[in-house]
């Protein structure tokens, strides 16, 4: 039998935190790994960001096949594409915990959905999160990078800014929150239905389709949540999740049809849920 040249897969891996880079270098790598008997592939992975959101909504017409983003992000909402429908984070980076200011710890203590949308959250400018804050009528800044948020927030220019579940203690630590005063809430739980999906240029369908059939496999197995607590379940269980009062919030970056917009992460607690 005569053996397929690989089939190479440009992946852009930018614009994200290290170990979310990281996951989904792994999840990627794991679902175009060596199959017998089908196409084989050969990953080139580039991780530099892309300084404006027109630079990363054009990163396809740089030649690049594969992208991992979050469902509806609007960057990309006009660009031609493939998308594999099926989440690839269990929907774990709209699960948002707070960091704030220690001696603010007694405002955020019990506070209602309504506190939060009156506190000043600040966020980077050009996350997706963006439209979601503004549209649930939250007090939303915006700063110029995730390392401003954190200096608004030890200086008082902000109340709060929001992190993903899966990655909020890793940039607490890697941005010295400990050392300016910051903590991370240990209450409470802001959650819209965010879950990460790939995206394939707009001629790759032939790749989505092969991704899709295998995240399925990945998923159906038993791989894929082997591979995500590999990588998360570590931090997740430091913040004790599960046990945390949820804020939940509709994203608008969602169409009304999609099935996603009312996607529930496994690894939130759904009861006592305090909705719009």
């Amino acid at each position: 039998m005569q053996l397929m040249s690989p089939e190479k897969v440009k992946y852009w891996n930018g614009n994200k935190s290290e170990i979310r880079q990281h996951y989904e270098h792994a999840l990627l790598s794991a679902l175009l790994e060596p199959q017998p008997l089908t196409q084989q592939y050969r990953i080139t992975t580039d991780q530099s960001p892309r300084e404006t959101i027109e630079d990363e909504a054009n990163i396809f017409n740089e030649g690049f096949d594969v992208l991992v983003t979050t469902a509806g992000n609007p960057k990309f909402r006009n660009r031609p594409k493939c998308i594999v429908a099926d989440p690839v984070d269990y929907g774990i980076l709209g699960a948002r915990i707070a960091v704030y200011k220690k001696d603010k710890a007694s405002d955020f203590l019990g506070a209602s959905k309504t506190s939060y949308q009156q506190a000043k959250i600040v966020q980077p400018w050009d996350w997706a999160d963006v439209p979601i804050y503004e549209s649930n009528a939250f007090a939303l800044t915006t700063a110029p990078s995730l390392e401003a948020c954190f200096t608004w927030v030890s200086t008082g220019q902000a109340d709060y800014l929001a992190l993903g579940a899966n990655e909020v203690m890793s940039l607490f630590e890697q941005f010295d929150g400990a050392a300016t005063g910051l903590m991370v809430d240990p209450h409470a739980v802001i959650y819209y239905p965010m879950p990460l999906q790939i995206y394939c240029h707009p001629t790759r369908g032939a790749l989505a389709l092969t991704l899709t059939e295998r995240l399925q496999t990945m998923t159906e197995n038993g791989q894929l949540k082997n591979l995500f607590e590999s990588f998360y379940g570590a931090e997740i269980n430091r913040i004790n999740l599960q046990n945390r009062g949820i804020i939940a919030l509709n994203n608008p970056n969602l169409d009304g049809d999609s099935v996603l917009k009312t996607y529930i992460s496994p690894w939130v607690n759904p009861q006592g849920t305090e909705a719009l």
